[in-house]
């Protein structure tokens, strides 16, 4: 029997977003925890308490606990007299409850500082400061990807201890599959949330060099609403808005080459996604995307519409005469898995409450 509880609270108000990296991230590492909370309660005495928006209480199983609230109960929250906890895991670094006096330890898992390009000015400012003050009030410090950590410690110089916990990727073609009305298979597919940075306009203008292609864009068209009319007269492209999951998995199994020329990414979930239907993926070269794509991805050389167009065409082509590469990209993808970062995110939680973990018991999955 555990000598000593402790009590681990992980605030989830990225549950409330529209589907994202953020959600998802959350969403699975909520799930993991939850399928393990019981063992690590009767071999530690470690519990799990979930700060969660009204309605998803027991989203996560009944073997944690979960306190529900609103988003402007952080300003009044922190007076209730069990509010407090061994470790406050901020699970990102825009987390609406930014802080817990009564914490022996805060954790914050920052993603990226995507900020620096693509904002300006004031704005950018801004941002910077208030992620300097969340990384200043945090005990410790996890990254998603060894860029994100680099990229982070260049914007922002900390000496916090650290550690890089890779998110993981659903493997697709174990996912349930619904057919998307009036798509034909063999279409190039991007799927995002279509903010700024993924240049969904820029995509629209390659379809003008591929004439014999389509292109399927996917996501929430309320983040670039202009899209809708400057693709409108374009016959061969088709935006769809946001799909479930079960369209999503359709999508990624029946097209031909995804496409992401993203400005910046923290780590890069979409292009992942497909990679694990062994499909070709072209994205850009910048920020996480290579190390995330390694050498199973192919690279835009320029934001050149034309010369995008040519490797796209590039690409497909060798895919085509390679019968090997979706093998490559499939176990690319899946060096990337959820289990992985649940289980490096529970030996960090218990390495700070310094308990070492049973060496000849693994955790149940």
């Amino acid at each position: 029997m555990p000598n000593k509880d402790y009590l681990i609270t992980i605030e989830c108000f990225s549950l409330d977003l529209p589907p994202c990296g953020f959600k998802e991230y959350v969403t699975r590492l909520g799930r993991g925890i939850g399928q393990r909370a019981r063992e690590l309660a009767e071999r530690y005495g470690v519990r799990f308490r979930f700060l969660v928006p009204i309605g998803c209480k027991g989203c996560f199983g009944p073997d944690v606990d979960y306190l529900e609230c609103r988003r402007h109960d952080r300003h009044s929250i922190e007076k209730r007299p069990d509010w407090q906890s061994d470790i406050y895991h901020l699970p990102t670094q825009y987390c609406k409850f930014r802080s817990m006096r009564r914490a022996g330890v805060r954790l914050l898992t920052v993603h990226d500082v995507n900020f620096l390009y693509n904002k300006k000015g004031l704005s950018r400012w801004l941002h910077r400061y208030k992620i300097a003050r969340r990384i200043a009030a945090a005990d410790r410090l996890a990254y998603i990807t060894d860029f994100a950590a680099a990229d982070t410690s260049r914007c922002i110089p900390n000496d916090k201890p650290y550690r890089v916990i890779t998110n993981g990727v659903t493997d697709m073609t174990k996912e349930s599959r619904t057919p998307v009305e009036g798509i034909e298979p063999g279409y190039i597919l991007h799927i995002s949330n279509l903010l700024t940075n993924k240049q969904p306009r820029l995509m629209v203008d390659m379809m003008s060099h591929m004439p014999s292609e389509r292109l399927v864009i996917a996501g929430n068209l309320a983040n670039a609403p202009e899209l809708v009319k400057y693709a409108s007269d374009v016959k061969n492209v088709r935006l769809l808005g946001t799909v479930s999951e079960e369209e999503k998995a359709w999508l990624y199994a029946n097209c031909s080459a995804f496409i992401f020329p993203s400005l910046c990414e923290g780590f890069g979930l979409p292009p992942l996604e497909a990679m694990t239907m062994g499909k070709p993926v072209i994205m850009s070269a910048l920020t996480s995307l290579p190390e995330v794509g390694a050498d199973a991805a192919w690279y835009f050389r320029s934001f050149d519409p034309k010369v995008m167009a040519e490797d796209v065409r590039d690409a497909m082509a060798e895919y085509a005469m390679n019968p090997a590469l979706p093998d490559k990209i499939r176990r690319n993808a899946l060096r990337y898995n959820w289990d992985d970062c649940v289980d490096g995110y529970i030996d960090y939680y218990l390495d700070i409450l310094g308990i070492v973990p049973d060496a000849d018991e693994s955790m149940a999955r």
